[in-house]
Formats: C-alpha cells, sequence, structure tokens
C-alpha cells in the first residue's frame, strides 16, 4: 500500500494511513491481464489472480460490482485483511476515491472498511 501517515491527535504510536482506491487497493483487468490470468475460484464469488512467471500460490480475489460504465474491479482477500489488521491495531484508515458516490456506495461493502471516505474529487 502507498503510505502516506499522520500521527496528529491520535494515541501514542497510532498513525492514519491515507490510499487511493482505484489501482492502489482495487486493480481493473486491463493491468491484471497484463500481469497474469484471472480466473473464476473455487468459492462463492470468491477469484483467483495467478501472476505471471509466479511460482507462489493464486492470489484470492473478489470482485466489486462494475460501474456506470460497467468497469469491473478487483480486491485481494489478503488487501481486506491487511486493512482489517492495521485498524485492529489503532491505526486510522482513509479511503479516498474519484468515483462518483452512486459507484463508490454500491460498492462500499466490498471495499475495506475504513475510518472515513473521500470521494468525488471533482474530476468529471
Amino acid at each position: 500500500l502507498p503510505l502516506l501517515l499522520w500521527g496528529g491527535g491520535m494515541a501514542s504510536g497510532a498513525r492514519c494511513l491515507f490510499s487511493d482506491i482505484d489501482g492502489t487497493l482495487v486493480h481493473y483487468p486491463d493491468v491484471l491481464d497484463a500481469l497474469g490470468t484471472l480466473s473464476a475460484g473455487p468459492g462463492g464469488g470468491v477469484l483467483s489472480f495467478d501472476p505471471a512467471g509466479s511460482r507462489g500460490p493464486a492470489v484470492p480475489c473478489r470482485a466489486l460490482p462494475p460501474s456506470g460504465t460497467g468497469l469491473v474491479g478487483y480486491v485481494s482477500v489478503e488487501t481486506l485483511a491487511l486493512c482489517q489488521r492495521l485498524r485492529a491495531a489503532g491505526h486510522r484508515l482513509v479511503l479516498i476515491s474519484g468515483a462518483r458516490a452512486s459507484t463508490f456506495l454500491g460498492r462500499l461493502p466490498w471495499l475495506p472498511r475504513a475510518d472515513a471516505y473521500v470521494l468525488e474529487n471533482g474530476g468529471r
């Protein structure tokens, strides 16, 4: 995760992580196809991503609902777990996206839980 940490006003040792969503936590077929193979996994709704040339296990991923333009993004199960562990350790997580509120809210159940969300940056 790209990090921008801020510790002002929080308990000693606690930090705040600000992370973009699209292209950072959530990845799209154009990038995934260039890096490996995305295929249906053994569990309902869980896909697996096999990085090209990798000797390690496939990476379990979850598909997000399509955006208004039909674009489907994928988030790894490990990313969700890491964000949960970060928050469980007392750190704050802020997710940032330029997505429209309707797209963001439709995808919220599939995204990592966060302490705050920043969206609709006015790019459209």
